[in-house]
């Protein structure tokens, strides 16, 4: 197969269809430092980098998704097993399991192991705040339930969903990134069953 990827600094990822003779530059939508680029598949491709990020494309690397990885350490490991299914480590230990959310280990619930488990939910203020062009979220839910995060414009308009899955009882912290969004104030809100929190933060550029 001539085809290959390759990521670098402020979100580039490279692509080659002749075997590296030339390359084209792919949108990815951010401007993190991507260490890691690789698939099983001719349209299946997964990128890896600074604070959490992980991102999906199912296109050949035309667009891309974020995956949620319930970490914000830097990301520079990457074996993909197949189209939906992949192992990603990274800074302190960290282990992710993208497509087996039972075996995915977080650095920050380890490093507080002792501690026990949480009584309520919480959603806490972002840091740093304001930020340019990624912060960091963190939130605390006390049983099995469906986790939703979502992004708001100072208008009300959705601009993103970080996070619409189940989790289990625990301490999350989410890397946000809003290098394509302009300055302003944005709301994020967490819903979890009846349980809804919005928190207001500054984009500030």
């Amino acid at each position: 197969m001539n085809i290959g990827y390759c990521g670098g600094s402020f979100g580039t990822i490279l692509k080659t269809t002749n075997g590296g003779s030339t390359w084209s530059a792919l949108v990815s939508n951010t401007t993190n430092n991507i260490y890691l680029v690789c698939g099983v598949s001719e349209n299946s491709i997964w990128a890896v980098g600074d604070s959490g990020m992980v991102l999906h494309s199912t296109n050949g690397g035309l667009n891309w998704l974020k995956e949620f990885s319930k970490t914000g350490y830097d990301l520079f490991g990457l074996e993909v097993l197949n189209d939906t299914t992949a192992w990603i480590c990274g800074d302190n230990g960290t282990v992710v399991a993208i497509g087996h959310p039972e075996f995915i280990t977080n650095v920050y619930e380890q490093e507080n192991s002792n501690i026990e488990s949480p009584t309520e939910f919480e959603l806490f203020q972002n840091y740093p705040n304001p930020f340019n062009p990624t912060t960091r979220i963190k939130f605390s839910i006390m049983i099995n339930a469906q986790v939703t995060m979502k992004i708001f414009d100072i208008l009300g308009k959705e601009i993103e969903t970080l996070i619409e899955e189940e989790l289990s009882p625990g301490i999350y912290e989410i890397n946000w990134d809003a290098s394509i969004l302009p300055s302003g104030v944005y709301f994020y809100k967490l819903e979890v069953g009846k349980f809804s929190q919005t928190k207001k933060t500054l984009v500030l550029k």
